[in-house]
């Protein structure tokens, strides 16, 4: 057997697993952890395992009030320091760190340069490698692996054969699960539940979202959203959203109205649109147009839904049916010019741009996120107007034959004025413009 570099001494108590354990003394120098001999370390039930393998390597060592009890082993140049538990048959290996009220049981492994601590709890067959970092409330069970440069804390979970790598960051009450898998420099966060063989690669931001079955995500930000069958999630989505087999590969494939009930319209690999329908408790009422108006109050109302979900439609799967469009206008990056519209003149088109029942006449770029419609009519040179900076939110409107500019940016609205901007409240818009903040702009979020 490999000769000890440290002793038992008569120092002892009991451990968590009721294992009686023994204060140990180093009886040589240690320069790789800075310890010299007479040192006192932390605890262990024994020199050597039941399996006669040395409990502590040459070059580890055990410190403070750690304990490393059952057939747990540390070795190679692992520090196991602080109030940790090291029990069972687990492993702390290689420049792997554990300390704080950290535990690690059964037949886990800590390796590499991983770091395990706070109140983590890593149990059963899991691995952190690499340069994982476990802490917080965090728990790694099942055959899960956590490894790259992946960042665990709050109270998140990863479990049965998940993995988590590259440079992906799990928050909050997050639970990965099954075989589902995070990388990338994904981040997920709030009350999130990932399980079957999802996805989540890129720099996606998910929160507080359900990813089922084999959907996946791509650097896309999706909050509060139910992602279920073989969904491809390529764009940001509008918050709550509920799709299943969708393929979602920029902002126009999916719209959700928040009326009195939430509805979703995404399109499908097959290019056609299918709708998800909630009640106002967010239970799931089917998804056909048919269930959709049989649930509107009255004739009226069903009928300005209808044309609603029609719009949408044509909106998600690009059919542009302009009035008018003269030559010398351009487009670029699939702007949507819908049915009504009316555009005059030198006048470039860009981006995500709606133009809807509008008309537009002059000279000047329309670019960004801006949507124009209500009977709206805008003539003359509009390149101050529209020359929009980027993440910058805009909604053009007519009030009383009034052409009203609001711009949305960081959470904040801000009306047009001769000499600039004004910031003003929600509550201080005009009806079209009320109607705009608590029904579209939500979709908006980034």
């Amino acid at each position: 057997m490999e000769a000890a570099h440290f002793e038992l001494t008569e120092e002892s108590q009991r451990a968590c697993t009721g294992e009686k354990v023994f204060r140990i003394r180093a009886i040589r120098d240690i320069p790789e952890r800075f310890v010299k001999a007479g040192d006192l370390g932390g605890w262990v039930s024994s020199v050597y395992t039941s399996t006669s393998e040395l409990r502590i390597g040459p070059r580890a060592w055990v410190a403070d009030d750690a304990v490393v009890a059952g057939d747990a082993r540390v070795c190679d140049d692992a520090l196991v320091y602080g109030a940790a538990q090291i029990s069972g048959c687990a492993l702390i290996a290689g420049h792997a760190r554990v300390y704080g009220w950290a535990e690690v049981d059964a037949d886990a492994r800590v390796k590499e340069y991983a770091r395990v601590f706070g109140f983590a709890n890593v149990t059963d067959n899991a691995t952190i490698t690499g340069c994982a970092r476990v802490y917080g409330d965090t728990m790694v069970s099942g055959h899960a692996t956590v490894s790259g440069f992946a960042d665990m804390s709050g109270t998140s979970q990863v479990g049965k054969h998940a993995k988590v790598s590259g440079w992906a960051q799990l928050r909050d009450e997050t639970t990965v699960t099954d075989h589902a898998t995070v990388t990338g420099r994904a981040e997920i966060s709030g009350d999130s539940w990932l399980c079957d063989t999802a996805t989540i690669t890129g720099r996606a931001k998910v929160r507080d979202s359900w990813v089922q079955d084999s959907s996946q995500i791509h650097n896309a930000e999706v909050r509060g959203a139910t992602l279920e069958g073989e969904s491809i999630v390529r764009a940001n989505l509008p918050y709550g959203v509920v799709v299943i087999d969708a393929q979602i590969l920029t902002p126009h494939h999916c719209e959700v109205f928040c009326s009195t009930y939430f509805v979703t319209m995404f399109r499908t690999a097959e290019n056609q649109i299918e709708l998800a329908i909630l009640d106002p408790d967010r239970s799931y009422l089917g998804a056909d147009e048919t269930t959709l108006l049989a649930h509107m109050p009255d004739m009226e109302t069903a009928e300005e839904m209808r044309q609603l979900v029609a719009g949408s439609r044509r909106r998600i799967l690009g059919e542009h049916t302009p009035a008018e469009l003269t030559p010398d206008t351009s487009m670029r990056h699939e702007p949507f010019i819908t049915a009504l519209a009316t555009i005059n003149g030198e006048i470039a088109v860009a981006e995500e741009s709606t133009i809807a029942r509008a008309t537009l006449s002059g000279t000047g770029r329309i670019s960004g996120v801006i949507k124009a419609h209500i009977s709206l009519e805008v003539s003359g040179e509009m390149t101050e107007l529209f020359v929009l900076e980027k993440e910058d939110y805009r909604e053009l409107f007519s009030e009383r034959g009034t052409i009203r500019m609001i711009r949305r940016r960081c959470g904040y609205y801000l009306q047009r004025k001769e000499n600039g901007w004004e910031q003003i409240n929600a509550d201080e818009l005009g009806e079209s413009a009320a109607q705009w903040v608590h029904e579209i702009a939500a979709s908006w979020d980034r």
